[in-house]
């Protein structure tokens, strides 16, 4: 985990630290060189004073001189900054372990002038000449220059930024003293600094709102150019940081308004308010959010203002609150008109089952007034002795038989607009094999009925086809007893298109007959009822009989 930055306030104080060691390392050479001075004073009034020549002085001034150099050097290893000296020739005879550290330079490097091989950068981030550097200013103005910031490229890239400062002295071999502080964290700081506080001002100027912050005194401190406009666009003129947001020139109530504003936020905390505004010709309503402004310890100092215009907002809420009223009100006529349709539906069915009740009852008469006429043709025929006469009656009962078959399942299903065909015509065809065969077994039925319901106006014209074609070849296809298979089938070829066929296996029609111009009754009614169904009807006779009839499948109706 890196370790925290350290802040400026603690960096500044850092450096206050170093300039005053570097401060004291100073007198202290000042005072050693003094002390050497003096040494050497001495020395030449004692040789002008003896002509042989005392060394003793001069040598403990020669060990008190490198005991100074050697404390002076073990102070400069302790120190957390980059210590460099160099000479007169401007060759580096020290440096301490905080400057291989910051260059990144071995100490041997360093005192051969590895650090030429560096690049330098202003604090502009362009290339720093060689006469700008602090030590080269001491050589050529002689005096200290202090806080020279200076970027190094170290050879991995990374930039290591320092505050060099460099100071003249005169101590044996010494020249100058170079103290760098790094400061790249400081830097760092800074920039992130400089840089949040570019997004927060480019943020404060691109919102769409007047943001503008005062003092416990109303003085402006800082505003947004949106706050800038208004203010010209009420006033006449602008206002400067320091100047009082409550001028004069503003209405009396709303200097009292806004004060009262300032005062809630700094005594109460924040809070918004909508008002209207008086400086356009045009109405506008703004919100304004007030907070109060605080410093570490939790005073307040000031409060900062957040204006926005909602005048489309509220426009949209009343234009809202009256299309919710306007649907409210459709609403309550919807319902309204919902419990009419409801009544009428309600009437409707109840009428609607009247007239179901009522067709029932109609084709339960219908049915029972054609059984009647049934009976009376049955009765009829036991008076009638001629074997042609029998036969018709015969005919004619099971025609009525076959249009009383529909009413009877109109009356039984609970639909009484369409017929199930397949019921219909299996029922009709068992119904008539059982009248005209005497072998159970001599004639087998193929009945092959789609999903087709027909109308009644379509069902019993299809039943009396189908009866009088099932009867003629249950009496003509199967002379003598012979066996075969007579078939019904029907179905739709084409939505709007029903195809009914009856076909038997029996000895067919004579090759000599016109079979459309058959004189039989039978087939005369199967082609009247063929154009009742506006229908064609073709009839092929190829190993027995085989009658196609189509027509088209109309509406149910009742």
């Amino acid at each position: 985990m890196p370790a925290p930055r350290p802040s400026r306030a603690q960096l500044v104080r850092e450096n206050r630290v170093l300039r005053a060691r570097l401060a004291e390392a100073e007198r202290a050479l000042a005072m050693q060189h003094h002390n050497e001075q003096r040494v050497q004073e001495q020395n030449t009034v004692a040789e002008q004073q003896t002509s042989s020549m005392d060394v003793t002085e001069r040598m403990r001034a020669e060990a008190a001189l490198q005991e100074s150099e050697r404390k002076l050097h073990a102070l400069f290893d302790l120190f957390p900054v980059g210590v460099s000296i160099l000479d007169a020739e401007r060759r580096i005879v020290f440096v301490n372990p905080a400057l291989e550290q910051i260059l990144d330079i071995e100490h041997k490097i360093l005192l051969q002038g590895g650090y030429r091989t560096r690049r330098y950068l202003r604090p502009d981030g362009t290339p720093m000449p060689t006469e700008a550097f602090a030590s080269t200013r001491v050589f050529a103005e002689q005096r200290a220059i202090h806080g020279v910031e200076t970027g190094i490229v170290k050879e991995d890239g990374q930039v290591v930024w320092v505050s060099v400062s460099a100071v003249p002295v005169t101590f044996h071999d010494w020249h100058v003293i170079i103290v760098s502080v790094d400061i790249t964290e400081r830097r760092h700081s800074e920039d992130a600094l400089r840089e949040s506080r570019q997004n927060l001002e480019s943020l404060i100027e691109n919102t769409d709102g007047s943001i503008w912050s005062v003092d416990t005194q109303y003085r402006l401190i800082v505003a947004n150019r949106m706050y800038h406009d208004n203010v010209r666009a009420a006033l006449g003129r602008s206002q400067n940081p320091g100047e009082c947001v409550l001028a004069p020139e503003l209405p009396q109530s709303a200097l009292e308004e806004w004060r009262d504003y300032y005062d809630h936020a700094m005594r109460h905390g924040s809070f918004s308010v909508e008002t209207s505004t008086r400086f356009t010709t045009t109405p506008h309503t703004v919100e304004y959010r007030l907070s109060p402004i605080t410093t570490v310890t939790g005073q307040i100092v000031g409060v900062t203002i957040f204006g926005r215009d909602i005048t489309e907002r509220k426009q949209a809420e009343v234009a809202l609150h009256q299309a919710m009223e306007a649907l409210t009100h459709a609403n309550t006529n919807l319902e309204r008109q919902a419990q009419e349709l409801l009544a009428n539906a309600k009437s409707l069915r109840t009428v609607l089952h009247e007239k179901d009740v009522l067709l029932k009852e109609i084709h339960h008469r219908v049915k029972n007034n054609l059984q009647v006429v049934m009976s009376l043709l049955r009765l009829q025929s036991r008076q009638v002795r001629d074997v042609q006469a029998l036969a018709a009656l015969r005919d004619s009962r099971q025609r009525v038989e076959v249009m009383a078959l529909v009413h009877e399942l109109l009356y039984r299903t609970g639909d009484l607009a369409t017929i199930d065909t397949k019921q219909y015509l299996h029922h009709l065809t068992t119904r008539l094999t059982q009248i005209y065969t005497t072998a159970p077994d001599q004639i087998s039925l193929s009945v092959a009925i789609e999903g087709v319901w027909l109308s009644l106006d379509q069902a019993v014209p299809c039943g009396l086809i189908v009866s009088e074609l099932f009867t003629n070849s249950l009496k003509y296809a199967f002379p003598d007893g012979q066996r075969g298979v007579i078939g019904v089938a029907l179905r739709a070829t084409s939505p709007d298109v029903i195809t009914l066929t009856v076909w038997d296996t029996g000895v067919g029609l004579p090759t000599s007959a016109e079979v459309t111009q058959l004189p039989s009754l039978g087939m005369t009614l199967v082609h009247d009822l063929v154009r009742q169904l506006r229908g064609t009807v073709v009839i092929t006779s190829d190993a027995g009989v085989t009658v196609t009839i189509t027509f088209p499948h109309s509406a149910a109706s009742i």
